[in-house]
């Protein structure tokens, strides 16, 4: 298949927008790319679940599952809703959280998964992917891991380990079945989720199903590359949901949209708002809205705002205070019900006693749903000994001055490396993100010494 990109600008005459600027709508035609992990904001994969479809071929084991992983859950949602599979309360809350827009998807029961099967063969764990998504799992690939192996070679949230299996499935868009193709990653276990018993765990398979799309445009002679993800898991073809990147050179900036907190996109100071994608056509709409050389926010190349919080002791810290030392600032954002983010505290603790004190401070930002859980987040500040500072914040609570709003934090752990000048030079998201972020310190001349 052939794709063909594209670039057009459509100047809007007599649109002002602030500082008395002409905004230019921008559309982009852009080009897939599959199995990319580039755009990749979480590492932890979706775990499949139970399916009661008829499926033939399946490998002969001692213990055997199948399961689904869905590519556009939002279309499999409405479908069990229809067929009376998923009660109505559910679907409704469902529809409000994720803004889904039911004229969009077919009340027919539509392939918007791909089935999995697995099962226990000796010391194998045997893994098929209805690939094609005819219900036939005899012309699929049959991969055997070994069960004494795979756990010690999957712990981590890394997926380099796990294979790309390429799948169809089918998606719905102005009323007619439209045949698509997508990349997803088999990983056969994962320390994310627990189950009732060993046999369940066992039979667990796990998959991260993504595409990418790209495309470049230029605009008053600056050339930018602009890339796009689904944010939503399992849910590929989703125009309200999305993660964009927009580079130009060396800069980069990424954001999660639609951005509740109303922040432009900025890359070198050039300023985006208003993006729209259309699935179908794979075109991105975006307006340009001027320059501006110190934008505010949380990405990358954003200056901060005012950043002040109450510690889980009930002082008060500025990090702008910090900043006036000149010393880098890195937010780590974790809470006591995050696994990954308990399992990043070793990592962390090495990257402190490493850093350079003069040059870095570290603050926590303890993220909890009821203000009772902040006894945990302090138990597990004492019981791991960790010693830099802990800010408390209540993840719903309707506060515009929460870190975590005025930095657009979406995932946990998440970690913000700020410069003296009170610029983000670094967003990373889990584990690996913490140890991308270790070599950006070392880089910067922070850490100076290997941390394992």
């Amino acid at each position: 298949m052939k794709f063909v990109l594209l670039t057009s600008l459509l100047l809007i005459a007599g649109s002002p927008f602030a500082q008395g600027q002409r905004s230019d709508t921008i559309r982009v035609v852009l080009q897939h790319k599959l199995g990319n992990r580039d755009m990749v904001r979480s590492t932890i994969p979706t775990s499949t679940r139970a399916f009661d479809s008829v499926y033939t071929g399946m490998p002969t084991c001692e213990a055997s599952r199948i399961g689904i992983a869905a590519i556009n859950v939002y279309q499999l949602w409405y479908s069990e809703y229809v067929r009376g599979k998923r009660d109505r309360a559910t679907f409704l809350k469902s529809v409000r959280d994720y803004g889904i827009d039911t004229t969009t998807l077919s009340r027919n029961f539509i392939k918007s998964y791909v089935g999995i099967f697995s099962g226990l063969k000796g010391s194998k764990k045997i893994v098929v992917v209805d690939s094609n998504n005819n219900h036939d799992f005899l012309d699929d690939t049959v991969y055997a891991f070994d069960t004494l192996t795979v756990e010690k070679r999957y712990r981590d949230d890394s997926l380099e380990l796990a294979p790309t299996v390429l799948v169809r499935y089918e998606f719905f868009s102005n009323n007619r079945i439209v045949q698509k193709q997508t990349a997803v990653k088999l990983k056969p276990f994962d320390l994310a989720y627990s189950y009732p018993n060993k046999l369940t765990e066992k039979l667990q398979v796990y998959t991260l199903s993504y595409r990418q799309s790209q495309g470049t445009f230029s605009i008053r002679d600056t050339t930018f590359k602009v890339v796009i993800a689904p944010s939503v898991p399992g849910q590929l073809d989703d125009p309200r949901n999305f993660w964009i990147k927009i580079q130009k050179e060396n800069l980069e900036y990424l954001r999660e949209f639609p951005d509740r907190n109303g922040e432009a996109l900025a890359v070198g100071g050039h300023l985006f708002r208003s993006v729209a994608y259309n699935p179908e056509t794979n075109t991105l709409t975006l307006v340009y809205n001027g320059y501006d050389k110190r934008p505010n926010g949380g990405y990358v190349t954003d200056q901060i705002p005012d950043l002040t919080g109450t510690t889980l002791d009930s002082g008060t810290v500025s990090v702008k205070s910090f900043l006036k030392r000149n010393k880098y600032v890195l937010l780590d954002f974790w809470g006591s019900w995050c696994g990954p983010c308990l399992r990043s505290i070793p990592l962390a603790k090495k990257v402190y006693d490493a850093a350079d004190r003069n040059k870095l401070e570290i603050i926590g930002v303890a993220s909890e749903y009821k203000a009772a859980d902040f006894a945990k987040s302090a138990s597990i500040v004492r019981e791991n000994n960790i010693k830099w500072l802990q800010i408390g914040e209540l993840i719903e609570q309707d506060n515009a001055r929460r870190f975590s709003h005025l930095l657009t934090i979406k995932s946990y752990p998440s970690y913000l490396l700020i410069s003296p000048e009170g610029q983000v030079v670094s967003r990373e998201v889990g584990e690996d993100g913490l140890r991308k972020l270790l070599e950006t310190l070392t880089n910067l001349n922070i850490v100076d010494r290997r941390v394992d």
